[in-house]
């Protein structure tokens, strides 16, 4: 399967992690949500830039780019995917 956040599927995110969750919601198009994308498009860039770099701005920059994908993936974002995942299996 070809992914839009390559770098983000690359890390070490676990089943069940709710970055993980955001993304495959909207890489197969259960949610198009505005906030959420532009937090993991952001993600995706910074994941890019210092995932591999050890300096303390770089994770902290790693993990204020995850906090935002957090922050998107509201209760409302993940109660549509999950309507759109019902409607999907009803068709």
């Amino acid at each position: 399967m070809t992914t839009a956040y390559g770098i983000i599927a690359n890390c070490n995110y676990e089943t069940g992690d709710p970055v993980l969750a955001a993304t495959r919601a909207v890489e197969s198009g259960l949610t198009d949500d505005a906030d959420l994308v532009a937090a993991l498009d952001a993600l995706e860039e910074t994941l890019g830039e210092y995932a591999c770099n050890e300096y303390a701005h770089a994770k902290e920059s790693c993990r204020k780019a995850e906090r935002a994908v957090l922050a998107a993936w509201t209760t409302e974002v993940q109660a549509s995917v999950d309507e759109a995942r019902f409607a999907r299996r009803r068709d």
